[in-house]
């Protein structure tokens, strides 16, 4: 067993000059074991009789906070403590989740009922007695905080400190469920007239996973502060630090395991200072597993990440395959949003990714108004995380099959050797009309679902790159061509240990590959083979479909856009060109200017009409 000390959090809490504060982290980092910390130290123990308990200092005796901040061992157990948690409200209507609040306010007034023995008015009693009952009342509900507040500081003569876990939940629970506006008008009335020129406060210390609140909700709040994961301050106290990990693995005797751990559960930033992940590093710890694995998982965050990233515009599409494919792209980010706005502004969508912990944020420079981080996986654990659930949503609406069909009729164009084991026997993809086909059933099928409209098919080439990225990563590099013109994408498909001279395949790894033998075989009698697939989008220029795909074609064959491919020493080029509509797909391919085929059969006119020609 382990242990690791963050009570001087107690001090910088303490030092911090705002009197309310909200402090948003991931869900996996300790707030609600840092915030029973606080509440331990700083509660006044009282029996349900009023009469006062046993004090609670002998658990912090022995910690930093004894030590090293003596100034501060007199505020223990020294204030009135009001406690909620909102962690659990995660209802499908606005009634249901005012039930819960109403469940949560009841509970703490039933902790402080020897209040009605005290100071008390008649009108006071009434309201104590009907919230003790359960009120479903939202105006009631909304002023229950400040009443309690008066009467314990009324009867203890002590300014009241309050603490609020997960005061986000309720609101993104509405978000999701179609109720956002009345719950989050709710929750403002609730914290305005709890809080707002409130003489009875000492300190307020609020949680979230998210800031959903717009920057002017706490303007008429007196010193109020919102500080998120990418501020500096309590940059410590919430995931373990690298110093806290190198002791708990010298306590275990697992120094060797160090690398392989930080790969797996660090790296999320906060605030310039890089942390492990306390849950996943708890779980792991308590099980001693062989091999690392993932402990985090997801839970009501899983169909809005999904709907997020269909729904984002181009250029986050892009910036996601950036990260997917092992890179990072530069964003702006941003601490509060409204949860309505989120996926209308690029901004939103960052922000949310950043703030969920799905992804890294190192800040890079401060352009104008907006700050501009790099933006990546932080480790292991959540690539997988977040792979997976993309992986799932594609298995869903196309079909995993569908798509390692499609990755292997790529693979297939241009093939020199090839023995009948190659693909599964009768399912040999051998001319690019299979790629043509799988192409149309992919976007067919996510512009369906969806119902995209055809203005909107660079948005489903951009999920179509992202398919073929994450089906085939394993085995390749996938990179993406930062600089084309307007309607234009490009990928580039090359061997994943190739490294310009050979391929550097690390030791061990080798028989480790999910990878054809042919395929490498191949690359090794006649060099390193790599694949350039180019889109076009005939919409945005009033081309036709056939003017647009015979255009890329062309370009994929000429500098810069086989420049990223001869660089690295390869000259066997598969070149796939496609000119993409809504309704329609046309496929030219060539082997480095060397047709493989002509242009190939449209699946169907602009109405939807299937041709003769097409086999769909």
């Amino acid at each position: 067993m382990f242990f690791v000390d963050k009570s001087l959090l107690i001090k910088e809490f303490i030092d911090t000059d705002a009197d309310i504060i909200l402090l948003s982290r991931p869900g996996i980092f300790g707030k609600t074991f840092n915030l029973s910390m606080l509440r331990y130290f700083f509660e006044m123990r009282i029996n349900p009789d009023g009469s006062p308990d046993e004090s609670l200092n002998y658990l912090f005796t022995d910690l930093l906070i004894w030590k090293e901040a003596s100034d501060y061992l007199n505020l223990q157990g020294d204030f009135p403590v009001i406690w909620l948690t909102f962690k659990d409200i995660s209802y499908n209507t606005f009634v249901d989740s005012l039930r819960k609040i109403s469940k949560i306010i009841q509970y703490e007034f039933n902790r402080h009922r020897y209040l009605l023995n005290g100071n008390i008015s008649e009108t006071e009693k009434n309201q104590f007695n009907e919230i003790l009952n359960g009120t479903n009342d939202p105006q009631l509900l909304e002023i229950a905080i400040r009443l309690l507040i008066e009467l314990l500081e009324r009867n203890f003569k002590r300014k009241v400190m309050v603490f609020i876990d997960d005061i986000d939940t309720p609101i993104y629970t509405g978000f999701v469920f179609n109720y956002h506006d009345k719950i989050r008008a709710f929750i403002q009335n609730f914290l305005g007239n709890s809080f707002k020129d409130n003489p009875n406060i000492y300190k307020v210390l609020m949680t979230c996973t998210l800031n959903v609140f717009r920057e002017n909700s706490f303007s008429s709040f007196l010193n109020f502060n919102a500080y998120s994961l990418t501020d500096p301050d309590f940059n410590t106290f919430f995931g373990y630090t690298e110093t806290e990990m190198t002791g708990i693995l010298n306590q275990y005797m697992l120094q060797e395991k160090s690398a392989e751990l930080k790969k797996w559960y660090s790296g999320i930033n906060f605030g310039g200072n890089t942390v492990y992940n306390i849950w996943s590093m708890n779980n792991y710890m308590a099980s001693i597993q062989t091999e690392p694995c993932a402990f985090w998982s997801i839970d009501i965050y899983d169909e809005l990440l999904k709907h997020l990233i269909i729904t984002s515009s181009i250029l986050v599409k892009q910036g996601v395959f950036d990260i997917l494919s092992g890179g990072s792209t530069e964003q702006s980010v941003s601490a509060d949003f409204s949860l309505p706005d989120l996926g209308k502004t690029d901004e939103s969508f960052w922000s949310f990714m950043v703030h969920y912990g799905y992804l890294r944020a190192t800040f890079v420079k401060q352009d104008h108004n907006k700050s501009i981080f790099k933006i990546e996986f932080p480790n292991i654990e959540v690539e997988n995380l977040f792979v997976g659930t993309i992986k799932k949503w594609l298995d869903e609406t196309v079909g995993e099959d569908r798509i390692l069909f499609m990755i292997k009729a790529i693979k297939s164009c241009g093939v020199i050797e090839r023995t009948p084991s190659y693909f599964e026997v009768g399912k040999t993809p051998d001319t690019l009309d299979s790629v043509e086909q799988l192409f149309y059933e992919f976007i067919n099928a996510i512009s369906t679902f969806y119902k995209f409209k055809d203005s909107e098919t660079g948005n489903i080439v951009q999920v179509l790159y992202i398919a073929i990225l994450l089906y085939i990563k394993n085995t390749n590099r996938v990179l993406r061509a930062h600089k084309t013109d307007y309607g234009d994408s490009i990928i580039y498909i090359v061997p994943k240990y190739w490294n310009g001279v050979k391929d550097d395949v690390p030791e061990g790894e080798l028989a480790a590959l999910n990878q054809s033998v042919i395929d490498y075989m191949e690359g090794k009698k006649h060099g390193p083979k790599a694949y350039i697939i180019g889109c076009r989008l005939p919409v945005y220029r009033n081309e036709t479909l056939n003017n647009a795909c015979t255009l890329i074609h062309h370009r994929l064959n000429e500098s810069p856009y086989i420049d990223p491919i001869t660089k690295l020493n390869i000259s066997n080029i598969v070149n796939i060109a496609a000119g993409v509509s809504r309704y329609r797909i046309d496929v030219f391919g060539s082997n480095y200017g060397k047709s493989i085929m002509q242009q190939l059969f449209s699946h169907t006119d602009e109405k939807g009409n299937i041709s003769k020609r097409s086999r769909h």
